[in-house]
C-alpha cells in the first residue's frame, strides 16, 4: 500500500515538474498569432478576397460547379437549367420560415430582443420585413394578426409556386442530373 502511494506521489511530482517547464513554451505559442507564419502578402491576399466577396461571383461560382456535376456542355441547354434552378432557389428562399437567408432575430440595444428589417439585395422579404417593423414598433395585436395571416397566405402561394418550378426544373432533367438535384435539396 505504502508502495502505491508514493509511486502516485511521485508520479504527481513528475507531472508537476512536466508542466511547470512547459508552461513557458505553451505561453509563448498562445501568444503567436496563428498567421505570424504566413507571409504578409498571403494575408493581405486573404483580406482583398475577404473585401471584394461579392453575392454575384458566389452564384457564378455555384452555377459553373452544377454544371460541372449535371455534365452539361451545351450551353443552350444549361441556359435552361440554369434558368429553373434560380428560380427554384429564389422561391425556396422565400418559403423559408425565417422569411429566406437568415433569421432576423438578434439582440437589440434598448432591450432584450430586436428583429433585424434589412437583409442583403435580393434575399428581403416585404412581409416578414413588415411584420418584424411591427413587433419592433410594439404594433397593436390586430394588426399583428393582420401581418401574420398576410405572410402564411403569401407562403402558401410561395409553396405552390416553387412545387411548380421543381416540376419545369425536373422535366428538363435526366435521371442522374435530378438524383444531383435531390440530394441537392433542390428537388423532393
Amino acid at each position: 500500500m505504502t508502495c502505491k502511494i508514493s509511486a502516485r506521489r511521485g508520479l504527481i511530482s513528475a507531472l508537476g515538474l512536466f508542466s511547470i517547464l512547459l508552461s513557458p513554451a505553451l505561453a509563448q505559442q498562445t501568444q503567436q498569432s496563428p498567421d505570424e507564419n504566413v507571409s504578409h502578402e498571403d494575408r493581405m491576399s486573404r483580406r482583398e478576397r475577404r473585401s471584394n466577396f461579392s453575392l454575384e461571383d458566389m452564384r457564378q461560382r455555384m452555377s459553373a460547379a452544377l454544371r460541372e456535376q449535371f455534365k452539361v456542355t451545351n450551353d443552350e441547354e444549361w441556359a435552361l437549367i440554369n434558368e429553373r434552378i434560380t428560380k427554384v432557389q429564389e422561391l425556396r428562399r422565400s418559403t423559408m420560415p425565417i422569411g429566406g437567408f437568415m433569421g432576423r432575430f438578434m439582440g437589440g440595444e434598448n432591450s432584450s430582443s430586436r428583429f433585424r428589417g434589412s437583409m442583403p439585395a435580393g434575399m428581403s422579404n416585404p412581409e416578414v420585413d413588415a411584420l418584424a417593423a411591427a413587433i419592433r414598433n410594439n404594433a397593436t395585436s390586430a394588426d399583428l394578426k393582420a401581418r401574420l395571416e398576410r405572410l402564411r397566405e403569401v407562403r402558401k402561394q410561395n409553396e405552390v409556386k416553387l412545387a411548380a418550378a421543381q416540376e419545369d426544373l425536373r422535366a428538363v432533367l435526366d435521371v442522374r442530373q435530378e438524383a444531383i438535384a435531390v440530394l441537392m435539396g433542390l428537388l423532393p
